[in-house]
């Protein structure tokens, strides 16, 4: 039997975060985010596993879509996590505490059974739809982790946000012209664990620097939520809508409506 070049990105990203896993638990010193950060390498590299064996035939078709929720899910903790230090308290912190628990567990209900809500204002509510709301909201996270700490945090910080926005910002193209067309593009679906791969370097940045700074965001302000990723992503998917009602009315291919996308994003600019 032949091997998808997805296959061996896949196996590659999992065994890359393995590593990454073992590497954390032995590590000298052991603070909150390293732990999230264990938890969250380990999803990913169960989605990498996951994708293999449904690759193979081994795992049914909503295998791979759950375990991406859950990878995500992990990231989410992990951005929550670092935003809660010195401030457990704060009305916005629970506020994003409260809307990552609602949005994961519909897409971790819709990935699971593919369940699909029907039509709603031209919209299908499917796994696909949630998979972009909780994409979005990984980029709302990431916005606020990184506007939301001082200069002397941000040093800590910035490989894990850098990390985290181009792997969500990859997610979102992979996402939305599958939410169009039903039809996942092969390209770009085994360009994921690539992505990953090339972030994972940022990580381990990430979690040398933490244990010297111990992630301790004392600043007196309180955490201010930020929208810009919200506007952004708004206004992207309205580009899409026009894509949408473009091949609606007058047909194409996914090609012609990353064209219209991309014509659209260059007018907004």
């Amino acid at each position: 039997m032949s091997l998808t070049a997805a296959f061996y990105t896949h196996a590659a990203a999992a065994t890359g975060y393995a590593i990454f896993v073992a590497l954390l638990a032995f590590w000298r010193t052991r603070t909150r985010l390293t732990a999230f950060m264990a938890l969250a390498a380990a999803a990913t590299s169960a989605w990498g596993i996951a994708w293999c064996f449904y690759d193979i035939g081994q795992l049914p078709a909503w295998a791979p879509t759950f375990s991406a929720s859950v990878r995500d899910g992990g990231w989410l903790a992990l951005m929550l996590a670092t935003l809660a230090a010195g401030r457990p308290t704060d009305a916005v912190w629970r506020r994003l505490v409260t809307l990552a628990v609602v949005v994961l567990g519909i897409d971790l209900f819709f990935t699971a059974t593919h369940f699909n809500l029907g039509v709603i204002a031209g919209v299908t509510v499917d796994y696909q739809l949630t998979r972009i709301a909780t994409t979005i909201l990984g980029l709302v996270l990431v916005e606020n982790l990184l506007r939301n700490t001082s200069v002397d945090e941000f040093w800590a910080v910035k490989s894990l946000g850098i990390g985290l926005m181009a792997i969500f910002v990859f997610n979102l193209v992979l996402r939305i012209p599958q939410f169009l067309t039903h039809i996942p593009d092969e390209g770009l679906v085994a360009a994921l664990p690539v992505v990953f791969l090339i972030a994972l370097p940022l990580f381990v940045v990430s979690a040398v620097r933490n244990p010297t700074l111990k992630l301790g965001i004392h600043s007196s302000r309180r955490i201010v939520f930020h929208t810009a990723t919200l506007v952004g992503a708004g206004l992207l998917l309205q580009g899409t809508a026009v894509a949408a009602y473009y091949i609606r009315n007058y047909g194409g291919t996914t090609g012609t409506v990353l064209a219209v996308l991309l014509l659209f994003g260059a007018l907004l600019t």
